[in-house]
Order: structure tokens, then sequence, then C-alpha cells
């Protein structure tokens, strides 16, 4: 009986745990902003080369900029994001590549999207050239 009740206990509270695990942000991240820019019917109306350059995985020189400053990098561009969420910004470095991540860190999410700003400022002591993937 009591090896019932230790295993309901243990199943109960491993179930309760409802809380979304911790984000490690990277400490070299200085700054993270999430701007909303427009809608995504507004980005359908305008040039396809525009809404290819947003939807790419690649940086768009047009929308998107990467510029190097004494002991730091500032990275802008703009993502399509679910338009119910919010985000936080983290990047990963691997050897020469820095790859950025937008973090969902809300518990809402729908099937809207949107177009946001993003822009993150990151420590680069070494001022160093890296590869950048968002």
């Amino acid at each position: 009986m009591r090896l019932c009740i230790a295993l309901l206990v243990v199943c109960v509270l491993s179930c309760s745990n409802d809380k979304k695990q911790e984000i490690k942000i990277n400490k070299r991240l200085v700054s993270f902003n999430d701007n909303f820019a427009m809608e995504i019917d507004s980005l359908l109306l305008l040039d396809s080369s525009f809404r290819k350059g947003v939807y790419s995985n690649e940086f768009y020189e047009k929308t998107d900029s990467i510029i190097y400053r004494p002991n730091e990098i500032y990275i802008s561009y703009l993502a399509i994001v679910n338009a119910c969420a919010y985000y936080t910004g983290n990047f990963l470095c691997n050897g020469d590549t820095l790859k950025l991540q937008l973090i969902d860190t809300g518990d809402i999410a729908c099937a809207s999207q949107r177009c946001d700003r993003v822009t993150f400022t990151i420590k680069n002591p070494d001022n160093k050239k890296y590869i950048i993937r968002k």
C-alpha cells in the first residue's frame, strides 16, 4: 500500500511540472530587441524579391544589417514570427559561426504570422569576423 501511495505521489509531482526549461542566454549577448514591423498581408503586397529576402534564411542586403563595431557586432533583420508569441534572443557560437536564435517565451501560439524587426548586439572583444546565420 505504501508503495502505491509513493508511486502516485511521484507521478503527480512529475506530471504537474509545467514550468518551461530555463533559458541560458549567452553571456556575450549585450541586447536583443523584437519590434513589430508589418502584418503578413502588407508584406505580400511588396515586391517579390523583397518577400523572398524576408523569408530567406540568408541575410537580405536591402533590409538586413550586420555592422562590426569596435568590440561588438550589431545585427538587424526582418523575421517572420508567430503573431501571438513573445520572443527572446540568443545565439550559439561554434568556431567562426554565430547561429542566431529566436526563442518563444510565451505560452500562446496561433496560426497567424507577422514580420518583426529583430536586433542583436553581441560582444566581440577580439573584433573577429564571423559567419552569421539566422
